[in-house]
């Protein structure tokens, strides 16, 4: 049933600072969908930071976030109409797109993909960005968009002999 997942991009091998190969940006309501993506990822091989497996409760929500982010080689910011009015999921998509800018021109840049759960796109969203329309997916991330994030993940085109075989 998820033979799909054998066509994604495996993590890229991270320096020795960096913790996670990929951060986990969402609001609480879409929890159950963040929860399927991190373990889609898990499968693939990757190391990811999702919020309620790592915290530490009264150390500083916002500074434990920061520090995870800067520890992360990527990210997935999961956007839907509950994430619109969430200040702290925008401060994380302001810091993803810090972070791409800022290493663009190294030898280990930082890739990050909006993932929609219905079709809005977050404001101020650049050209250039992956985004990703999950809305035909409730239930967790599947099949070629699948792919394409783990692509993204790493900042390749899509492998098109992968896509082939999944699309046929």
């Amino acid at each position: 049933m998820n033979y799909w997942i054998n066509h994604c991009e495996k993590p890229r091998k991270r320096p020795e600072h960096l913790k996670w190969d990929v951060f986990i940006s969402y609001r609480s309501l879409d929890r159950v969908w963040a929860i399927a993506l991190y373990d889609m990822l898990t499968q693939v091989g990757y190391s990811v930071f999702m919020d309620q497996f790592v915290l530490v409760a009264g150390q500083g929500l916002a500074s434990q976030l920061g520090r995870n982010l800067e520890k992360s080689a990527s990210g997935v910011l999961i956007w839907s109409q509950n994430t619109a009015d969430s200040r702290w999921v925008e401060n994380e998509l302001n810091l993803m797109s810090s972070r791409k800018n800022n290493s663009a021109d190294s030898q280990f840049p930082f890739f990050f993909v909006v993932a929609s759960l219905d079709g809005k796109e977050p404001p101020g969203l650049l050209g250039g960005d992956l985004y990703i329309d999950f809305k035909e997916y409730p239930d967790g991330p599947m099949g070629s968009d699948l792919i394409r994030l783990t692509c993204g993940l790493q900042g390749n085109p899509l492998n098109p002999e992968a896509v082939k075989q999944i699309i046929d």
